[in-house]
């Protein structure tokens, strides 16, 4: 079974790490829109890394490292769900 995690872990690191570097430059048609129209937004929520990116990296590495902390977090919740559920709630 943790061999099943360690190849699910690292196949979600390489997508994460090959879409971040291929999406990064991705065209964003509402952005476009809304620059057009002067519409502002705000956050509904604070992000420790807004925008995918992180000061001091290039936003490129930035954009890697926000999917690979995102997905650590995803996966560590899915785990504990899963143990949550193995023990019965108990």
């Amino acid at each position: 079974m943790k061999k099943i995690y360690l190849a699910l872990a690292v196949f979600s690191a390489v997508a994460i790490v090959i879409g971040s570097t291929v999406l990064s430059v991705s065209y964003e048609p509402l952005d476009e829109v809304a620059e057009r129209m002067n519409l502002t937004g705000e956050n509904l929520l604070g992000s420790p890394f807004p925008e995918y990116t992180i000061p001091g990296f290039p936003c490129w590495a930035g954009g890697i490292i926000s999917g690979l902390v995102g997905g650590i977090i995803v996966f560590a919740i899915i785990r504990l769900l899963m143990k949550v559920g193995e023990d019965g709630g108990n």
